[in-house]
Formats: structure tokens, C-alpha cells, sequence
């Protein structure tokens, strides 16, 4: 699917699971989740991408692997990722199971999240040094 935002455009792409959209997990549950955002700075060009983990809304959210990769012909920024499979290692106090007994969530976990995934933003607290920056107008984002 393809997703096309203005120049001035300024928010968060999630993705969500089948299990979410059937309400299989749902409030009062916070779900870990990498949320990528983009903020625009200056003219809109320049664009701060940040993958961070939420830990504040109670919505339904799945944590798949996911990846921003810049694809603009000159841009100037890394990828942003992170392979691990924190389903796979979420504390059973925090997992979330469908109704066939298989993990597809987990409670807010930022300890966790930033364990498995170092040079992520997963709370307030963080160094924001691992936000990157970058000038492309355009991303490959995979939700896997």
C-alpha cells in the first residue's frame, strides 16, 4: 500500500494487526509498538525521523519488525530499524495472546524495547541523540 502526505505534513504511521482490528486486545492495555514519526522542521524539507515506542495511548497496537528507509535519489539519512521480536521476548506478565494462545502484543515494556533495540527513542527519558535526521522526500516503510 502506498501512503502519500503533503509537504507539510507532520505525524505517525502505525500499523495494526488482523487481531486489533477484531478487538481481540484492547483497553485497559498499553501495547508496546514502534511508532515512526516525522516532524517537519524548517521549510519541509528537512525531516527528523524517529522511531520510538509508545507507552501513553491505549489503543491496540501490535509490534511487528518494521523499517523506514529514506528512498529520495539524494537523501541523506540511515535507515531506520529494528529487527528484534519483542513478542518473542516479552515478559509473561506483559504478553497479550489471541484466542489460539500466540503472543501478538506486549504491554508497555520500554526497559525491555530498549534492550532489544538500542538506538531506539522508547521513552522521555532516552538520549534523543539517536533520532535521526534526514533530507528525503520520500520512504520505503515495511510492516512485517
Amino acid at each position: 500500500a502506498s501512503i502519500v502526505v503533503e509537504d507539510n505534513w507532520s505525524g505517525r504511521i502505525w500499523a495494526q494487526s488482523a487481531e486489533c482490528k477484531a478487538k481481540r486486545c484492547n483497553s485497559p492495555y498499553t501495547v508496546a509498538v514502534l511508532k515512526f514519526e516525522e516532524k517537519t522542521v524548517m521549510t519541509g524539507i528537512m525531516f527528523q525521523l524517529q522511531t520510538a515506542l509508545t507507552d501513553q495511548l491505549r489503543q491496540c497496537q501490535v509490534w511487528l519488525p518494521k523499517e523506514i528507509q529514506p528512498t529520495s535519489p539524494n537523501h541523506s539519512c540511515k535507515t531506520a530499524v529494528c529487527q528484534a521480536n519483542i513478542n518473542h521476548h516479552c515478559p509473561p506478565t506483559h504478553q497479550i495472546k489471541n484466542i489460539e494462545g500466540v503472543v501478538v502484543a506486549c504491554k508497555s515494556a520500554p526497559e525491555l524495547f530498549q534492550k532489544l533495540c538500542p538506538l531506539a527513542i522508547a521513552s522521555e527519558a532516552d538520549d534523543i541523540s539517536n533520532m535521526l535526521s534526514c533530507r528525503s522526500n520520500t520512504y520505503l516503510v515495511l510492516i512485517g
